[in-house]
Formats: structure tokens, sequence, C-alpha cells
């Protein structure tokens, strides 16, 4: 994705280039964005907020006109690039106070519909354990406790372990376990003698 080219984006003929800023965000803002195109929406839009918010001391004025339009159209050529929602602003207007307001609940809308989207993903993502895995995975953490305590190792050392095992079965009693959860515990599920 071009994102030096969404900084310089045009929505609808409209360009606003004020004091030698064309947006709230810089060239590094879109160092490091995260892969999906909802974080990344989200992210920026955070960051051009903030920089509005601070422009314009936190007060809306008739003399916020342009900062607010600038930062309009910057979240709205964000929005188009990144395809997260649409998004759009009157430019002649009677009441820039009132678009703002309708533009920023449109923002809200887009970014809560994010969130719930990535809840549902990260939900998703969780393994629901049958109850033949669960019984099967908690007998075997028994007998690896058995295993641990029968051990030479150290006692911090056994502890530890011990401590990882009772952890993992914490997850497992609510029968929801993520798959980092999995990958975090698998390292502790061999036991040295």
């Amino acid at each position: 994705m071009a994102f030096h080219a969404l900084l310089t984006h045009a929505f609808s003929g409209v360009f606003l280039k004020m004091r030698g800023k064309m947006s709230y965000l810089r060239d590094s803002d879109f160092f490091n964005l995260p892969e999906d195109d909802a974080e990344a929406f989200i992210h920026l839009e955070g960051i051009s907020r903030t920089r509005l918010l601070e422009s314009i001391h936190g007060e809306f004025s008739s003399d916020s006109y342009d900062a607010i339009y600038r930062y309009m159209n910057e979240i709205t050529a964000i929005a188009m690039e990144l395809n997260v929602g649409d998004l759009y602003f009157e430019t002649e207007t009677d009441s820039y106070n009132t678009e703002f307001k309708r533009f920023l609940m449109s923002v809200d809308s887009i970014i809560a519909r994010l969130r719930v989207q990535r809840a549902k993903r990260d939900r998703q993502g969780a393994l629901e354990l049958a109850n033949v895995a669960h019984g099967a995975i908690q007998a075997h953490l028994v007998r690896l406790k058995s295993e641990i305590r029968a051990t030479g190792m150290a006692e911090g050392r056994k502890r530890s372990l011990l401590d990882k095992v009772d952890d993992l079965e914490l997850d497992i009693v609510e029968r929801r376990m993520a798959p980092e959860t999995i990958v975090r515990f698998s390292p502790a599920m061999r036991v040295r003698r």
C-alpha cells in the first residue's frame, strides 16, 4: 500500500494545505503500522485526532474551521484507502460544528464496528475443548505434576514448572484456551530428568 500517496490523497477535490501542513500525520507515523487495515485505521485516526485537539487546544471555535476540515480530509482519505468504511463531509455548510460532530460520530461508529469485528476474530481463534479432550488433558496434567515432583531437579525449578502447569490447568477449567496459551505452556510440558 502506498502510504505516502495516502497522505496526499485529495477527497472530492478538497485538498487542505494550511501553514505548510497538509495533514496531522507525519511519514514516520506510517512506519510499523499494524498489518491489518482496520488496526491501521484505528491507530492513524487516534494520532490524527490527538494532534487536531492539540492544535486547537481542545476548544472548538470559528478559528478551528480549517484545522477541523484538514482532519476530516485526512481521515476520509485513510478510510477510503484502507477500505474500512465510507466517510464524507460537506465543505459547503452553514454549521461546521454540526458537520464536525456528524463526522466524528461516523468515525466513532466505524471504530466501534472494527473493534467488534476484531473481538469476533479473537474469540473465533480460541479453541473450544471437547469434554473428552478436557478429561484427557486433565489426566495428563496430573501425571505431569507427579513426574515433576519425582525428579531430582532443584526445588525452585520444580516449583516454577508446577506453577506453570497450575496456570495451564486454570485455563482448561474454563474450557477455553487461546492458541497463544498452548504455545506459552508447551515448553513447560517437557520434563527433563
